[in-house]
This record gives structure tokens, sequence and C-alpha cells, in this order.
């Protein structure tokens, strides 16, 4: 390094970070390439919100319920199914997940 001085030491520093830094840029990460592959490989996903079924509740009463979930192509449930007990509440959370998730809600319910 040339001098002793604390400015010559930054000037050195910032020369060879210069150089890591195009370095950097030039190679792409084998993870990032993996993420981006399966992000365009992914399987279809959409919100389905399906009803009215027929449960019973606590008291043994036939009540209807709404399915709200997130399926696959077939629409079959890959996570969480929530079972609400009030159309317009089920609908809301239909609406609400897919515009959260950006996916399509396909709905194949209809009010009781």
């Amino acid at each position: 390094m040339k001098g002793d001085s604390p400015r010559a030491h930054s000037r050195a520093v910032k020369k060879k970070n210069m150089k890591t830094n195009n370095q950097n840029q030039n190679t792409e990460t084998p993870g990032l390439m993996n993420r981006i592959a399966q992000s365009t490989n992914q399987a279809f996903r959409a919100v389905f919100f399906r009803g009215p079924e027929s449960t019973r509740n606590k008291e043994g009463d036939e009540v209807p319920v709404w399915n709200v979930f997130l399926g696959d192509e077939h629409g079959e449930p890959v996570r969480t199914v929530y079972g609400i007990y009030d159309f317009k509440k089920a609908e809301s959370l239909a609406k609400v997940m897919s515009s959260d998730r950006k996916l399509e809600l396909i709905n194949e319910a209809q009010p009781a």
C-alpha cells in the first residue's frame, strides 16, 4: 500500500471492493436460479369457494357450511380448508385470500 496515511488506505480498500463487486455482479448464484426455475414450473393454484354443504353443529342441528381453500388444478385442497357458517363472511374471506395471494378465485358457492 502506498503511504501510511488513512486516506491512502481508504483508497486501496475502495479499489479492492470495486473489483470484488464487479466480479460478484457477473456471477449468478445457483440458489437464485433454482428459485427462478421453481417459480416458473409451479403448478396451478387458485382460491376455491364452495358450498353450501350440510353439517351438524354442537346441538346436533343441520346447518350449512361454506368452504374456502387454496387448491390445485384438480380442485383439491393444498392447505387449510376454512369452514364458515355464514355465506357473506365466507365470500369475503375468499375475495381477500384471492387478492392477497394474487390468485384466481373460483366461486362454486351459492347462498343457502
